[in-house]
């Protein structure tokens, strides 16, 4: 294909679905009556088309409530079909169930490196969920609602056979890149209006108003916080394939303004999740210096425009963002009482471990009493509390699996390659998920649907990227011939 057609078609890809995006918000927020219809029509199209990537891009940001859009209120939602008084499916659900539908019709082979550690713990959760219902130690309402986050995490599945190469990973992330602009418009919105943009079509919504615990300013916490992840660990991918100045720029920009929009929402945690992830993939290297100074002067000129514009005041980004923020600094030193929530946090550990140590082995499932208990503030506990020790320790297999699969596909290429370069940032990345685990943020959490989706589809990416990797086979008769 001719490179001036397939840019082309990545821009009208990319108009359509921003397109259906304005129009879905429409219909959600302004005529909600008809909103079944359009998603109805969209699910349709979306089985019978052939760019598959569009429609998991397309549903995928949906998912993560970009701005707080999409999000659940009582007065606004997506449509949903109501099966039983106390069952419904929504668009995202359907859409699960009609791709799953799709790789059977196509006979779709999928070949997932990390088959095995996914379906031990797969069978872990299943059981535990049969058992939480068999027992009765969960309600039906509650039994419902880890349904969902259960079933979602089949998207491992649906990304892994409709995004099977490195070209269809890049056609995905090309279509979710520009919403990052859109996330960094609403929490600028938000800091000059002093309210979401979403407020406009619901001024009730004030439970996401969010202020500095130093400062008491409104503070503009990202709605979808794992797209902007996902486009600062694409941005970085795509930059160590891309060699046209212009295209790269563009991957520049969109991990500044990721990182950018990280910072003033002045989220503690994301922001050291994405610092060791920026460390981890441009300090390896003397040449990457060039790369940091791009980098970094592409946030300086954002955060300068912004502060000319009015947009956002210096004082701000100074006391609020980054007093804030510093006090990572306080606790690597040790300092943990200058931590303003940190020490407020504490009582709610120490609660949580006693509920731990009453049932340790295996946990309390599925149940009622992990739904009220769960604290995401406490990464990697709350695995322990719904699935115990012997849960923990499968996903700790899968972790360990995936490093061994990584550096297994690492030794197998040469350096200064593209791929190893792409490799590492995965690497990298998946680190940093871990960090946060480690801390805060529980990124393998069964409670919601949107993390499980974020994970299955970072997983799939690698999967997709470990699939370009040549077998060991392959490279040995290389050397052959070469030798001779």
């Amino acid at each position: 294909m001719d490179l001036h057609t397939h840019q082309g078609k990545n821009l009208i890809d990319i108009l359509l679905l921003y397109t259906l995006l304005t129009v879905a918000v429409f219909f959600v927020y302004i005529k909600a009556n008809f909103s079944l219809i359009y998603f109805l029509i969209l699910l349709a199209w979306s089985f019978f088309s052939n760019k598959n990537y569009f429609w998991i891009a397309f549903f995928f940001i949906i998912l993560q409530t970009p701005g707080f859009f999409f999000d659940y209120t009582p007065t606004a939602h997506l449509p949903f079909i109501r099966l039983f008084p106390s069952i419904s499916v929504t668009p995202i659900d359907l859409f699960t169930i009609l791709m799953l539908v799709k790789i059977l019709f196509y006979k779709k082979k999928i070949n997932l490196r990390l088959k095995f550690p996914l379906l031990l713990l797969g069978s872990y959760i299943s059981v535990t969920y049969l058992i939480s219902g068999l027992t009765g130690v969960a309600s039906f309402d509650v039994m419902m609602w880890f349904m969902r986050p259960i079933v979602y995490s089949l998207w491992i599945i649906i990304f892994s056979a409709f995004i099977q190469t490195k070209e269809d990973v890049f056609n995905f992330l090309k279509l979710i890149f520009p919403i990052a602009f859109f996330i960094l418009f609403v929490q600028i919105y938000y800091l000059i209006q002093a309210k979401h943009l979403i407020n406009i079509f619901i001024p009730s919504m004030e439970y996401i108003l969010l202020k500095n615990s130093l400062t008491h300013e409104l503070r503009p916490f990202i709605g979808g916080i794992n797209l902007i992840f996902l486009c600062y660990i694409g941005a970085l991918l795509l930059i160590q394939y891309e060699n046209r100045a212009l295209k790269k720029g563009y991957f520049y920009l969109i991990s500044a303004v990721s990182f950018f929009s990280v910072f003033i929402s002045a989220t503690r945690t994301w922001f050291g999740i994405f610092l060791f992830i920026t460390i981890g993939v441009f300090f390896r290297k003397i040449r990457n210096l060039s790369k940091i100074f791009i980098l970094s002067l592409l946030i300086i000129i954002i955060a300068f425009s912004l502060v000319k514009l009015g947009a956002v005041h210096w004082k701000y980004l100074e006391y609020s963002s980054w007093g804030r923020i510093s006090q990572i600094f306080y606790f690597l030193n040790g300092e943990e009482k200058k931590i303003d929530t940190f020490t407020n946090r504490l009582p709610t550990l120490r609660q949580l471990l006693v509920k731990i140590e009453k049932k340790p082995i295996i946990g309390y499932g599925f149940s009622d009493f992990s739904r009220e208990n769960y604290d995401n503030e406490w990464g990697f506990f709350n695995t322990i509390l719904m699935f115990g020790v012997i849960g923990f320790l499968l996903f700790v297999f899968l972790f360990i699996s995936y490093f061994r699969t990584m550096f297994s596909a690492l030794h197998r290429l040469r350096k200064g390659k593209p791929l190893k370069d792409a490799l590492k940032v995965l690497l990298v990345s998946f680190c940093g998920i871990l960090v946060g685990y480690c801390f805060t943020w529980d990124f393998f959490s069964f409670v919601y649907p949107y993390i499980v989706v974020f994970m299955m589809v970072f997983l799939g990416i690698s999967e997709a990227f470990i699939t370009e990797v040549p077998p060991k086979t392959t490279l040995n008769v290389g050397l052959l011939k070469d030798m001779k």
